[in-house]
Order: C-alpha cells, then structure tokens, then sequence
C-alpha cells in the first residue's frame, strides 16, 4: 500500500513539477518556494531506494547530482 501510494505521488511529481521545489495538491502545479533547488526531489531522494524503486531512484539522484 505504502509503495503504491509513493508511485502515484512521485509520478505526479515527476509530471507537473520535476526539478522544481514543490508539487502544489490543489493546482497541480510545481512551484519554487525554497530557492529552486529540487527540495521535494533531495527530500524524498531516499525513499525509492527504500521500497526498491531503482529507476526512480536513479533517475532522480543524476538530476540531484
């Protein structure tokens, strides 16, 4: 359930609001409130790892790097 959860919100991410800081739930849209660094993609950075979603995870971590 946790796994399935996560796609579903890393998914939306990845679609409306990839490298920027924030996926707004009621717009749908990204938004840069912390700089424009990513935060939402360092933050969570570890969790595809965790549930083994290797893909995600390394996708991510080379547009982190």
């Amino acid at each position: 359930a946790v796994r399935a959860v996560f796609k579903r919100s890393w998914n939306s991410y990845k679609e409306h609001a990839w490298l920027r800081d924030e996926l707004a739930p009621v717009s749908g849209k990204g938004k840069t409130t912390f700089g424009g660094w990513g935060g939402m993609l360092v933050d969570a950075l570890d969790i595809p790892w965790i549930i083994e979603l290797w893909d995600d995870f390394y996708l991510a971590a080379n547009a982190a790097a």
